[in-house]
């Protein structure tokens, strides 16, 4: 999973903290079925749904 988040967002994959993007740009999941949320206390929170697919690469962009 690769992420473009401007300027910055904490990354949370089902709930649980991942890290801050950027720093973070890519993020290894096994396959299945998560949801993404991206906070910024500069803004609303942005969530999504995502399927994560063998040998297929899923990119997450927000910008606050």
């Amino acid at each position: 999973m690769r992420f473009a988040i401007r300027p910055w967002g904490e990354i949370y994959v089902d709930g649980t903290l991942k890290g801050v993007s950027p720093p973070i740009t890519r993020l290894a999941l096994p396959e299945g079925s998560y949801q993404i949320e991206v906070r910024n206390p500069g803004g609303p929170s942005y969530s999504r749904q995502i399927e994560v697919r063998s040998g297929q690469s899923v990119e997450v962009g927000h910008r606050f």
